[in-house]
């Protein structure tokens, strides 16, 4: 009997070391789906996010802790309360993602979320950043598919298949680090429609189905410089994402083989062409003229991130 009892203790402390040792997905989307100019646009990017994190979950065994906010929940609260809320432990990632109309404040090169007209509610992406980053994460990855020009600047089917699932178990479970990208430079518009979205969640969905393709080891820096090289939105209009991958690194030997998604132009899904009728949105309006905070502009300042 009393081995019996033993054996039953030892069973279930295997069982729940093994619960304690599975890390979790901690993702929260955030998205202006009512946005009367944008709002389509938003609606596919906060989709497309969605069944991507929904993929890297069943392939990586992360346990998937998802937050959306979207139409009338969107408010500056609601962001903030949602990352502030969320207890990563050391070996979890963390996932957020902007999508709407966006502005620069001038003291980081990231943008500004435009959660509405009270601009010192406005939520900077920076801020989302040094939050998340201050919880410890073992990897974190904060993406704003939005505009970046100063103050009055404002916004506007790929193949994710479980065929990646090694090099999504690589890219989210092997890394460290934060991870950090906005959809244009300061002082440029991000664009998008209502049939295939944001066009910079393209290219980072794009250069992401490249890497899900590698051979060797994926690498989150080849991913983000893929998408970040200049957009051709239409004619005479370019579209210029940037990011950084400062302090990302692969907890292991590094061996990267990918192609470049210029040679897949062509393809019949077309993924790595602009797509038509793109739009920026309107301008964001704020009750006063709030005034220029700070000089950043550079974003190969690392102090600008």
């Amino acid at each position: 009997m009393n081995r019996n009892i033993n054996v039953l203790f030892l069973l279930i402390g295997i069982f729940v070391s093994h619960i304690s040792m599975a890390a979790t997905l901690h993702v929260i989307i955030v998205g202006d789906t009512n946005a009367s100019d944008i709002g389509r646009s938003v609606t596919i990017d906060v989709r497309r996010i969605e069944n991507l994190m929904k993929i890297v979950s069943k392939s990586t065994e992360l346990r998937l802790n998802i937050q959306k906010i979207t139409g009338n929940n969107l408010t500056p609260k609601n962001v903030e309360n949602a990352v502030n809320h969320i207890s990563p432990g050391s070996n979890d990632v963390v996932f957020f993602y902007w999508t709407g109309h966006g502005y620069n404040r001038g003291d980081s090169v990231l943008p500004t979320m435009y959660l509405g007209k009270q601009e010192s509610l406005n939520l900077g992406l920076s801020k989302i950043a040094k939050i998340i980053r201050g919880k410890n994460p073992r990897f974190s990855i904060v993406i704003g598919d939005t505009c970046n020009k100063p103050i009055n600047g404002n916004r506007r089917d790929i193949n994710l298949s479980i065929r990646g699932s090694e090099n999504y178990k690589k890219l989210f479970l092997k890394y460290k680090g934060q991870v950090l990208a906005g959809g244009s430079k300061v002082g440029g518009y991000s664009y998008g429609n209502g049939r295939t979205g944001g066009v910079y969640t393209t290219a980072f969905l794009n250069s992401l189905t490249i890497e899900l393709a590698a051979t060797g080891i994926p690498s989150w820096e080849e991913l983000m410089q893929r998408a970040k090289k200049p957009i051709e939105v239409a004619s005479g209009i370019i579209q210029q994402p940037m990011s950084s991958t400062r302090g990302v690194s692969y907890m292991g030997n590094l061996a990267v083989n990918v192609e470049d998604c210029e040679n897949m132009r062509n393809r019949p899904d077309g993924t790595c062409g602009a797509p038509p009728e793109l739009n920026t949105g309107g301008q964001p309006s704020f009750g006063g003229s709030p005034g220029n905070v700070g000089g950043c502009t550079d974003d190969n300042d690392p102090n600008c991130w």
